[in-house]
């Protein structure tokens, strides 16, 4: 899953329980039409779309992912414990990682890069990521059955995407195991 996707998850998971609590609810557009204003959200049926800066809309997570991040969300949060010593940043850095987790899966190494994409330094994204007890095996698993959701994969081609998602290549052997292919 791209950077931007795993943003929109978790931006949408959030947006999906509002909706779902009848708050807000994601207009329905054609994926072809042009948007107004940069930064809204909007659906086509299939896909979570946000207006992009050239004002198209730009397809993030399918609305199938979207519901699964939601049902993830209103479950409660996953246990995280809290470190003593930690720096602010560090601090911040693991909750982030904790949220990240709460609505999508990720390898370890795709969690580091989503840190420091969001602009943690190198060692506290690693500090996060490491603080955290994460069974890489279930993620890699919730991975392998999310992509089978929205496309159709061979064995070998999903264990190389679980793979280029950076999950080891036991990790993504386990996952995809797990699928039944």
């Amino acid at each position: 899953m791209s950077k931007f996707r795993r943003v929109v998850a978790a931006f949408v998971g959030v947006v999906c329980a509002a909706s779902v609590l009848g708050a807000c609810d994601l207009p329905v557009v054609s994926s072809s039409a042009r948007c107004s204003k940069i930064g809204d959200y909007a659906q086509d049926g299939a896909y979570v779309l946000k207006c992009s800066n050239k004002h198209r809309w730009v397809r993030g997570i399918t609305t199938a992912f979207a519901d699964q991040a939601l049902s993830v969300l209103l479950s409660g949060p996953l246990p995280s414990t809290p470190a003593s010593g930690e720096t602010v940043a560090q601090r911040n850095a693991r909750k982030s990682a904790q949220d990240y987790l709460n609505v999508s899966s990720f390898s370890r190494k795709g969690l580091i890069d989503q840190l420091v994409y969001e602009q943690f330094s190198e060692a506290d994204a690693t500090y996060a990521v490491d603080s955290l007890n994460v069974d890489w095996n279930q993620q890699a698993a919730k991975s392998a059955a999310a992509y089978l959701k929205i496309s159709s994969f061979s064995h070998g081609s999903l264990v190389d995407q679980l793979v280029y998602e950076g999950f080891t290549p036991a990790q993504a052997e386990y996952g995809v195991s797990t699928t039944g292919l």
